[in-house]
């Protein structure tokens, strides 16, 4: 066999061997990797995750698979622990091609970028950090990309000024800022803040001694809560139930910086909407899994926080609706009867006022029948009579004239009688005509 058969037969051989493998590879769904740093069951987390894969549901015609794990450093933290990390990223993954990592909060892109090069060295990174620091952006790997949520304690001291007008003092509760997740930023921020602005720190505290501390603030403070996971007596919380039990006995308002914690005690702020960041990023992901490279696409710097407030906690604070900033998402409202069914309480006034017309007028018009009616009568009445009285008044006439012509003839006969009687000789002849003629008047 020639050399020239033998490269060919090679080549035929290496493709058929090739061709299943390939076919195989395109049947499996491209795995996509969320690492969040705060706990499992956080909500923020969980919606973030959500908003994610419903994003790609509607913006890619590829087939993925999403797989989650939460470095959950709200609880742990060390060197010890980040070893451990490293060993169970690296065994449990080993074996799966993951395609693309998503790296939420500053604290997870700093973990990818020290494991990457060992277990993913070639998967795109797309990240989420919550503050523009020099320090962050120096972590970023070459094939990354991401977002940068603007998350900035001053929207908490605006929120506060929002509900307490006269604010001068800043009640800090929550987990030590050195071991919050998804807000490394605001330590070096309260900081600053702490040379104009009183800053009460009862933070990292166990949650008897808040709860006693938080129940005679001055009329002047807000509470400013961040999540706490752990105190100093080493006791876990759930974030959610911690702020409610705190809720249930503080004297002033509680701000809050996320929109899950809006509902729970907190009476609302400027907070991180986790549906929007997830449907940002989302869309990045979209776009590498659908052949764009992750380099290729730019660093976003956006800002996710809106005004959410609790209308419940407004209301017990006393706080009016127009202090809100314009555009303000109230939410749990307690409409009353009117602003639940304006539109049906309107329709039925109109068909009852409609309906009292209809009948009013339908009186009006029986009545005026009835007075018509009554005239009409009253007419008929009257015709009845006059006409009576004009049969009447010929009836007499008719008889009058019956009555007079024998009675002129009576009286006529009488007297002829008389002139003859006063004669010498009186005819008895013609006094008997006279008597004859006398005595048919008379019957008649």
């Amino acid at each position: 066999m020639g050399f020239g058969k033998r490269v060919f037969t090679a080549i035929w051989i290496f493709a058929c061997l090739a061709a299943p493998t390939c076919a195989i590879a395109e049947l499996l769904p491209r795995a996509v990797l969320i690492i969040d740093e705060s706990a499992s069951d956080s909500p923020f987390g969980r919606r973030f995750r959500e908003q994610v894969h419903s994003t790609l549901d509607a913006e890619t015609a590829q087939r993925y698979a999403i797989y989650a794990e939460s470095l959950d450093f709200g609880h742990f933290s060390g060197s010890d622990y980040d070893a451990a990390l490293r060993s169970y990223f690296n065994n449990k993954y080993r074996n799966k091609p993951i395609s693309m990592i998503v790296a939420l909060g500053s604290n997870t892109l700093k973990f990818v970028s020290r494991i990457h090069a060992d277990i993913w060295s070639t998967v795109p990174i797309v990240f989420v950090t919550f503050d523009d620091a020099p320090a962050t952006r120096s972590t970023i790997p070459s094939n990354a990309t991401g977002m940068i949520a603007l998350r900035r304690f001053q929207d908490l001291v605006k929120s506060a000024q929002q509900v307490v007008p006269n604010l001068a003092r800043i009640v800090l509760v929550g987990e030590s800022l050195e071991r919050q997740p998804l807000r490394s930023n605001y330590q070096q921020e309260v900081q600053q803040l702490a040379k104009d602005l009183n800053v009460i720190d009862l933070t990292n505290l166990p949650i008897g001694e808040v709860k006693k501390l938080v129940a005679v603030l001055p009329n002047d403070a807000a509470i400013v809560y961040i999540p706490i996971y752990n105190d100093e007596t080493g006791i876990s919380h759930n974030p959610g139930e911690a702020l409610r039990a705190i809720a249930d006995v503080a004297n002033r308002p509680i701000v809050v910086d996320s929109e899950t914690l809006i509902g729970q005690g907190g009476t609302g702020g400027f907070v991180m909407s986790a549906k929007d960041l997830g449907r940002e990023v989302g869309r990045q992901i979209s776009r590498i899994l659908n052949g764009e490279r992750a380099s290729n696409i730019p660093i976003a710097v956006k800002d996710f926080t809106k005004p959410v407030f609790d209308a419940r906690m407004l209301n017990r604070w006393g706080v009016s609706e127009t202090a809100l900033p314009i555009g303000s998402d109230l939410r749990f409202r307690e409409f009353n009867v009117w602003e639940q069914y304006r539109w049906q309480i309107v329709a039925i006034a109109v068909v009852i006022l409609t309906q009292g017309l209809i009948i009013a007028w339908l009186f009006y018009e029986r009545r005026r029948r009835h007075v018509a009616e009554r005239e009409s009568h009253q007419h008929l009445l009257e015709v009845t009579k006059m006409d009576r009285a004009l049969t009447t008044s010929a009836m007499s006439a008719s008889i009058a004239h019956e009555l007079n012509q024998p009675l002129g003839a009576i009286l006529n006969n009488a007297e002829a009688a008389e002139i003859l009687l006063s004669a010498s000789a009186p005819d008895q002849d013609q006094l008997k005509e006279i008597l004859a003629d006398i005595r048919r008047d008379d019957h008649r």
